[in-house]
């Protein structure tokens, strides 16, 4: 290195870890070089470590682009074995050779080992575990350079990595400082979590350890305690919102607000927007799923509201005084008045009123359906639920086929006195009103949603399994209830593609606009809808896959498919070429004759 030229900044990792280094890079999308030194006091040590001396790091707009060690962490033939793209054989080959001192990439390519897009795909891994190795060195100290390479170009990798993942993977071997996370975590409090619109959550390549964690943040706003409970490791999943928090990837919200997320308010109607250029626009079909018909507003609070917990079991209930969980009213109860006889079976005038009555109550709250206003005291609870009871015993039901409605009824009636009658339920309840919600309708919506966030996680499995079938099964299931999740529209229209593109073609294309209509830069759905238009030989397929590259140079799918148009191109003029050369030839041979 030049010893004249003279750092832009330097610091030491004591104070400015090298995650936060990576991410401000990243932030900041610099082009430079950063120098690490980690020199330990140890001579024994320093002797020893693979890091001790100065490595260096070279970005180009914020992503990793070289990366050169002291030593050598994992040389390619390792990574290559680790990552089962080589044999053993070939694996033995190439070892002996670099041990012998042979370039390791001329090695690869000269075993004909593996194609172009695998080697690179090892490259990006070779760097990710290099700039690992520097991680869990407090002691450490960094110079970085603006606008130098001071690899002069060396250890360039054909495509340059993303920071977010290595900093993960950093966070899972060496925690962040936990006053650090505790600091941020305690600045959430009691708010809930969503992701920001245009996040890169994705990018992280959050993983299997941190259990169904990253699903429910994906699928609704949740809190800290609810997403720490899904974790398989609770310090794991802090440290997964802390760097999410860190990286402006979440926002927090009021419960208020989160609450009435999922209130009954209904969505507008998806309209087919605008043609984004190269990017088709189809309007939805007219089916169940893709309607656009409005639809309500789901999203599952953090605080999760189930019917079970609302209603719990009345506390400090006097001896003989009716609770949720008795199945006959007060002996004082009115009778059932006796009803005029009328047209029998479903006709009659009142199963169709009961019909309705039920329908209507599963959008009140437990006041409104005891007819009681929020202020209303113990003693008028307990009365309105003796008189309605009793109004709505099965057993009293005037004709058989009123049982069923009246059996629904009762129950409503039960589990709203089982949450008012009980102080603590009340309150717990009273905030739920509060939020948006209350209503059993909202309860059920709840629950629906937070089945989605174990479906979306069976599908996740599935598709890694290459069972397009059963994956496809789950994900109508989440998009019905949840039809804006865009990590399963994304999974249901690859499931499509897999299965049938022809005859899911329009279905597929009505997913994926309405993701890229909805998200910045979303380089998989640009990808899958030219893997789509590909599949009808729509030649606006190659500027969508080109797009998705633009988005995301590491989207290696979108890069095979424009390689491949690339060497079918070549190949098509080399063959033309050929074939007017041929033609020439002869009429030189008709000339000479």
């Amino acid at each position: 290195m030049n010893d004249t030229l003279k750092p832009t900044t330097e610091g030491s990792f004591q104070k400015t870890p090298l995650a936060n280094v990576l991410l401000y890079a990243r932030e900041k999308r610099l082009t430079g070089t950063l120098v690490v030194h980690i020199e330990p006091e140890d001579e024994a040590l320093r002797a020893v470590l693979d890091v001790a001396g100065a490595s260096r790091i070279v970005f180009e707009d914020g992503r990793i682009a070289a990366v050169e060690l002291p030593r050598v962490v994992d040389n390619l033939a390792w990574v290559l074995r680790e990552m089962e793209l080589i044999s053993d054989d070939v694996f033995a080959t190439a070892q002996e050779a670099i041990d012998g001192g042979a370039d390791e990439v001329a090695t690869v390519l000269r075993l004909r080992a593996v194609d172009p897009l695998k080697l690179d795909a090892a490259l990006r891994e070779q760097a990710r575990r290099k700039v690992l190795a520097l991680f869990g060195f407090p002691d450490g100290r960094y110079a970085y350079f603006n606008a130098v390479d001071l690899l002069d170009g060396a250890h360039r990798l054909r495509t340059p990595e993303d920071v977010f993942p290595v900093v993960w993977r950093s966070y899972r071997d060496h925690r962040p400082d936990e006053s650090a996370v505790r600091g941020v975590l305690e600045k959430v409090g009691g708010r809930f979590l969503r992701l920001r619109e245009g996040h890169e959550f994705d990018r992280f390549e959050f993983g299997e350890d941190l259990g169904t964690a990253p699903t429910q943040l994906r699928v609704a706003p949740s809190s800290v305690d609810q997403l720490v409970g899904l974790g398989k490791d609770p310090g794991l999943v802090r440290a997964m919102v802390y760097l999410l928090a860190l990286t402006k990837q979440v926002e927090a919200m009021n419960p208020a607000t989160a609450l009435a997320s999922q209130s009954m308010a209904p969505r507008p109607l998806i309209q087919a927007a605008p043609p984004r250029d190269g990017v088709p626009s189809i309007a939805p079909p007219m089916n169940a799923d893709l309607t656009g018909a409005p639809r309500p507003v789901i999203s599952a609070p953090a605080a999760v509201i189930s019917a079970d917990a609302a209603v719990g079991a009345s506390e400090g209930d006097a001896a003989g005084e009716p609770s949720a969980d008795e199945g006959e009213p007060a002996a004082d109860a009115p009778p059932t008045p006796e009803a005029p006889p009328a047209e029998s079976g479903e006709n009659d005038p009142r199963f169709k009123a009961a019909k309705i009555q039920a329908h209507r109550m599963e959008h009140w709250t437990y006041y409104e359906m005891l007819d009681l206003k929020p202020s209303a005291t113990q003693d008028e609870i307990r009365a309105a639920y003796t008189r309605l009871a009793a109004q709505y015993h099965p057993d009293r039901a005037p004709i058989p086929e009123l049982k069923p409605i009246y059996t629904d009824i009762f129950a409503l009636f039960n589990t709203a006195f089982g949450a008012l009658n009980n102080p603590r339920g009340r309150e717990q309840y009273d905030e739920s009103i509060a939020g948006g919600g209350g209503t059993p309708a909202a309860q059920k919506q709840v629950q629906a949603v937070l089945e989605t966030v174990q479906d979306t996680h069976r599908a996740e499995l599935m598709v890694k399994r290459r069972d397009w079938v059963e994956a496809e099964k789950i994900l109508r299931r989440v998009v019905a209830v949840s039809p804006d999740d865009i990590s399963a529209n994304l999974m249901l229209a690859q499931c499509l593609l897999q299965i049938a593109p022809q005859q899911h073609f329009k279905d597929i294309v009505v997913m994926l606009r309405k993701v890229i209509d909805t998200t910045e830069n979303n380089d998989k759905a640009h990808y899958l809808m030219g893997m789509a238009l590909k599949t009808n030989n729509d030649k606006r397929a190659m500027g969508l896959f080109k797009m998705a590259l633009e988005m995301n140079p590491g989207n290696v799918e979108a890069l095979r498919e424009v390689r491949l148009f690339e060497m079918r191109k070549e190949k098509k003029r080399e063959e033309a070429n050929s074939v007017s050369n041929q033609i020439n030839s002869l009429l030189d041979r008709f000339r000479k004759r």
